[in-house]
């Protein structure tokens, strides 16, 4: 069973279509590895069981009839909570929404199910998918399969959590402030932020409605490099009319890039939020693998990361939770949603205060993100986005000047972090909100592993045997940008950094965890 889970979902439909393996024993081993795991990890919180292998039966059928076969048939995939999928609830995490199911398939739904996807489970997110971590009060916590005391990031938390425990081979996620690239990083698996309307949103659920300046953005995660690309293939052949949002363009072809031709430049420290050492270390390792593969490699200095997380925050906060709070109607409500709805309404004389008291009580970080998370008027939020797009054409300009192919960064300030502390380390989340605000594509690569100190569990933890004093070994990722439209520069550079991190005993990908 162990040879089948380790296997890309790409190669997985290319053995059933050539008769190797059968749909209906490759989903069936997935399932049982997600029966096997999901107590601990609470990752599939939707499970779609018997559905699934009735489809595999089906499509073992079409295999043995010889009909066409699509790029992804027969292989299993899992999909996060906020994509419609027929007959599954959408919630996000809302207690009133989980008895309220899809009627149809959307987009991103029908197009993987076209190229003969079969959809195993959907996965768990944080509520409204607002922070970090992944929990709620209608699907509970999900746990990172490394380390169940802490979290697997969000809000696709779930996808990552079930690819790295080895219950799915590829997922679907969304990106509106590194929710694909964080759980990624956090869990030790791939993952793409493709540019920003690269593809559209219909058909999944998005919370800050109307905010069209930082998009949403659908894309893959997986457990092979190629398998994002494989899946990008299929997105950009999209089922149903055409969407005004989704440029026609063609899939990014990796093999179209060549590396060793590449100047590419990178940064370990945003100047906002410090890394820890292994995490700029992994990011300096990155960048010598690329150099003795014939890239041009160089230390480039980061945009003004501060101005880009007050132009962030602000403009997500522009309404000051308004349209949050109405979808939260009817709904028990998370403690860190509640506190950042807090944070986002606090009057303005109110926050003259808080501020220097946040600050007198060491919380500097936090006194930014209250200063910045503040309604604004209409011309307000003109004036922000007119902020942000002059940034946007400086980056621009920047990787044109310096003719940029791609720039290596860190995901994430921070390995995964104990449940519980996703407020508190938001700014350590610069390096995944900058490509938001920007809408370049992005990327993060599994890299290795590193032994940091345990935190001491509490009695009622399912895995709270380990000492206070023990170490907890945690996967490490590195961020991969490039220009607007070169996802392909994302994925080649992404590859070429996995057939070498591969080849280490400290590469996260080797074994199966949870």
């Amino acid at each position: 069973m162990e040879s089948i889970l380790q296997l890309g979902a790409g190669e997985l439909a290319a053995r059933i279509a050539g008769g190797e393996l059968s749909s209906r024993e490759v989903v069936g081993a997935f399932i049982a590895r997600i029966e096997s795991v999901n107590g601990a990890v609470n990752a599939v919180v939707t499970p779609l069981f018997e559905q699934a292998m009735q489809q595999a039966l089906a499509a073992d059928e079409a295999q043995q009839r010889g009909e066409p076969l699509g790029l992804l048939h027969g292989a299993p995939i899992t999909i996060k909570d906020s994509f419609h999928v027929a007959g599954a609830p959408h919630s996000v995490g809302l207690t009133h929404q989980t008895r309220r199911l899809a009627e149809q398939d959307g987009s991103i739904v029908a197009t993987l199910r076209r190229a003969g996807a079969i959809i195993v489970g959907k996965t768990n997110v944080s509520q409204l998918m607002l922070f970090h971590e992944t929990d709620n009060p209608a699907y509970g916590r999900t746990n990172n399969p490394w380390d169940l005391a802490r979290t697997p990031g969000g809000s696709s938390g779930g996808e990552a959590a079930i690819l790295a425990a080895g219950g799915s081979p590829l997922g679907i996620g969304g990106d509106m402030g590194g929710s694909i690239r964080t759980p990624c990083h956090f869990c030790g698996v791939h993952g793409i932020k493709p540019t920003s309307r690269r593809f559209a949103k219909s058909g999944a659920v998005v919370c800050l409605r109307g905010m069209e300046s930082i998009q949403y953005q659908p894309g893959p995660m997986a457990r092979r490099v190629a398998d994002l690309e494989l899946a990008l293939r299929v997105l950009s052949q999209p089922v149903g009319p055409p969407d005004a949002e989704m440029p026609p363009l063609p899939p990014p072809i990796a093999a179209d890039c060549n590396v060793a031709a590449m100047r590419i430049g990178y940064w370990t420290n945003d100047g906002f939020h410090s890394p820890t050492a292994a995490i700029q270390q992994v990011v300096r390792d990155a960048a010598d693998i690329l150099r003795a593969q014939g890239a041009t490699v160089f230390e480039t200095a980061p945009p003004d990361v501060e101005q880009a997380m007050r132009v962030y925050f602000g403009l997500v906060s522009a309404d000051g939770g308004d349209s949050l709070r109405r979808l939260l109607a009817g709904s028990e409500v998370d403690v860190r949603v509640r506190k950042l709805l807090k944070l986002a309404s606090m009057p303005s004389a109110a926050r003259k205060v808080a501020g220097p008291l946040l600050r007198a009580f060491g919380k500097r970080r936090v006194a930014r993100l209250l200063e910045w998370a503040a309604p604004l008027s209409a011309a307000g939020y003109w004036r922000m986005e007119y902020e942000r797009q002059q940034m946007t054409d400086q980056f621009v300009a920047r990787l044109h000047a310096e003719r940029l192919d791609a720039i290596l960064c860190p995901p994430h300030a921070l390995p995964a972090f104990p449940h519980g502390e996703s407020v508190e380390a938001m700014s350590a989340a610069s390096y995944s909100f900058l490509p938001n605000l920007l809408g370049v594509p992005a990327g993060v690569v599994a890299a290795r592993t590193v032994e940091v100190a345990a935190i001491p569990h509490s009695s009622d933890d399912r895995n709270s045997t380990k000492p206070a004093d023990a170490t907890t070994t945690l996967p490490l990722g590195v961020q991969v940008l490039a220009p607007h439209w070169r996802d392909d520069s994302v994925l080649a550079v992404m590859a070429a950094l996995e057939s070498a991190f591969e080849e280490q005993p400290e590469y996260p990908l080797h074994t199966l965890v949870g």
